[in-house]
This record gives C-alpha cells, structure tokens and sequence, in this order.
C-alpha cells in the first residue's frame, strides 16, 4: 500500500465523485469532490495527504483492486467507531491519529448549493 494506495480514502467509496471526471480510483485521491450520499462538498486534502473517510463509507470498484484487506477490516484500524456525520482525516500509515475535518450533516442540501455555515467557517465537529 505504497503512498496510501488501497487504503480508506472517499475517492474508493461508491458516494464519491470528483470535481475532475477524468480522474476514478486512486488518481481522485484527496481531491475535492462532491458526497452523492450526504449531499455535501468535500474538501481537497491535497496539502496535507490526510486520507478523508466516513462512517457511511462503501467500497467501490477500484478499491476493491486496490486493497489487499476488506473496508471492515480497514475500519477496524480506527480507535472508536466513527460518528454519522462527520468527515475523518488520517495519515494512511496511522489509523490512530483519525480526527475529524469537517461535517456532513444530513440534510445539508445537493452539493454545491450554500451551506447553513458561512464561508471560511470552521467545522462543527460535535466537539471531538
């Protein structure tokens, strides 16, 4: 799993699409795109290489040819089970150091249409 590839990461989950059609799989890693699943826009993690995931992530294709072990497993890496709603960063070759870097909350409307948040706002982790 060199440079992080097969691991968990929102460009392997079935909800991801990049804001880039050209780029699928692990090409989209930390890109910024869009969640089909909680309607929301996702940030480019692009400076940092933090690997961004959820508690509603499901593996797509690619990861599936990417990752020796299952999503399940990967999830266990984690120290806590992660909470519905928030959006995860984490360095692929520690599992442990996952903190949260943003929200998704429900409801948030289609990707791409104004947030409750104002712009520039920072994340409401739920305190964590």
């Amino acid at each position: 799993m060199p440079n992080g590839r097969g691991a968990l990461e929102c460009c392997y989950c079935e909800h991801y699409r990049c804001h880039n059609p050209d780029w699928v799989g692990y090409d989209a890693a930390h890109e910024a795109g869009d969640c089909l699943h909680h309607r929301a826009t996702l940030p480019a993690t692009t400076d940092t290489g933090l690997q961004r995931v959820c508690a509603d992530f499901r593996a797509n294709e690619w990861f599936g040819r990417d990752s020796a072990a299952t999503a399940g497993k990967r999830l266990a890496f984690f120290p806590r089970p992660l909470a519905p709603g928030v959006l995860y960063g984490f360095h692929y070759n520690w599992p442990p150091g996952i903190r949260p870097i943003g929200t998704l909350a429900s409801g948030a409307g289609p990707a791409g249409e104004p947030k409750d948040a104002e712009p520039g706002a920072a994340p409401d982790c739920g305190g964590m």
